[in-house]
Parts: C-alpha cells; sequence; structure tokens
C-alpha cells in the first residue's frame, strides 16, 4: 500500500484519482483498492490506463480477500 500512495508519475496519478473517485469520502479504502490494481498491473504488465476504468475494476477488488478480518 506505500508504493500507491508514492505513485507520482502522471499515469500513476491518473489512475490513483479514478480509483479514489469511485470511493468517495473513504480515501483509505480507495487507496487499498488502487493498491490492489496498480500492484495486479505492475505483476501483470498491464496498462495502467485500464486501472479504475470501469465497473470491472470495482467488482474484481470489492470482494473480501481470504485471511482477512475486519474488526469492529
Amino acid at each position: 500500500m506505500q508504493l500507491a500512495t508514492v505513485a507520482n508519475n502522471p499515469d500513476e496519478q491518473a489512475a490513483r484519482s479514478r480509483v479514489l473517485a469511485q470511493y468517495g469520502g473513504n480515501s483509505l479504502l480507495g487507496i487499498a483498492k488502487f493498491a490492489e490494481q496498480y500492484v495486479a498491473a505492475i505483476r501483470g504488465g498491464s496498462s495502467l490506463e485500464a486501472i479504475g476504468q470501469s465497473e470491472m475494476s470495482l467488482s474484481t477488488t470489492a470482494q473480501p480477500q481470504e485471511g482477512l478480518h475486519h474488526v469492529y
């Protein structure tokens, strides 16, 4: 997640902004979701332009991850 917060080239900034806009006032969740998509794009050799562009990006990253539990 730290890598996602310091991503600073124009393509990375635009991708982060698109994802943050999808999560409105919840910037922590937005950064976490951007980090997931960013790492997947880097590892998969995908374009950063695809990050946050469609509802698909929301549906593929909005699923709970195994082993993670919410604490209230």
